[in-house]
């Protein structure tokens, strides 16, 4: 049986609901992930599951695919120009939704 997600954008309760889960994301630190375990230099720094992915989609903006410039002129990157585009953000979004329904 095919599931559906509602458009949290015409369903009041769903939206307020997603915010809802995005601000405990933003709130939770239970995973004791800080920056300099994520490769992030300076000072060490906790990291809330949220941000933790805005630092796996920058990270991943910023390594060029293939890594060898005469190979990519355009300096494409990996999560918006390369070929894993779709996988990459469909499972980024499957990990923000489990998260978030491990949160609510």
């Amino acid at each position: 049986m095919a599931r559906v997600r509602r458009n949290v954008l015409t369903d009041p309760p769903s939206l307020e609901k997603f915010c809802r889960g995005i601000n405990l994301l933003k709130r939770d630190f239970s995973a004791g992930v800080t920056t300099n375990a994520m490769g992030l230099p300076g000072t060490d720094l906790p990291v809330s599951a949220y941000d933790q992915f805005v630092i796996w989609h920058y990270v991943a903006m910023n390594i060029l695919t293939p890594e060898e410039p005469e190979l990519n002129p355009a300096a494409r990157n990996a999560a918006h120009r390369g070929s894993v585009f779709l996988p990459w953000h469909r499972f980024m979004l499957l990990l923000l939704e489990q998260h978030l329904q491990r949160v609510l």
